[in-house]
């Protein structure tokens, strides 16, 4: 009896846990604003072209004129 019980109260957790996580998957997809994410560039001291295009190059992109 108290096996049965506790398999219950397992699974109406697991339900009520189910619920939550759609409950806010629905609310963010309905009701939250969706704003860009800002883009952050790090340029470091010393970064000059000749660098930036020995890294192209590394890269294996074509060099363009």
């Amino acid at each position: 009896m108290a096996s049965a019980m506790k398999l219950r109260n397992q699974l109406l957790a697991l339900a009520c846990l189910l619920v939550f996580i759609a409950v806010g998957i629905l609310y963010f997809r309905t009701w939250v604003v969706q704003k860009p994410f800002g883009i952050i560039v790090f340029l470091g001291d010393g970064l000059t072209s000749n660098t930036i295009t020995t890294a192209r190059l590394y890269e294996g992109e074509p060099i363009t004129v």
